[in-house]
């Protein structure tokens, strides 16, 4: 299944592997963009998945211009 099949306005839960490339990824961008280890590691985990859509309300991920942000 694609994301695109998904119809809009259902929630995509996405099981992944963690690698140690998106680990070591996601201290680049902790020092980059001054997130918390954990919010670093979801920009990784997206990187490695091509990804650039982010629900959050959590206004740290507002300095990353590369995503799209949407605040449920």
């Amino acid at each position: 299944m694609r994301l695109s099949d998904i119809p809009h306005g259902d929630s995509v839960f996405i099981d992944a592997n963690i690698f140690l490339s998106e680990i070591l990824e996601g201290v680049e961008f902790s020092k980059e963009f001054g997130l918390l280890s954990n919010d670093a590691l979801h920009l990784a985990v997206m990187t490695g998945n091509n990804l650039v859509n982010l629900a959050s309300n959590d206004p740290d991920f507002e300095g990353v211009d590369w995503i799209n942000l949407c605040k449920p």
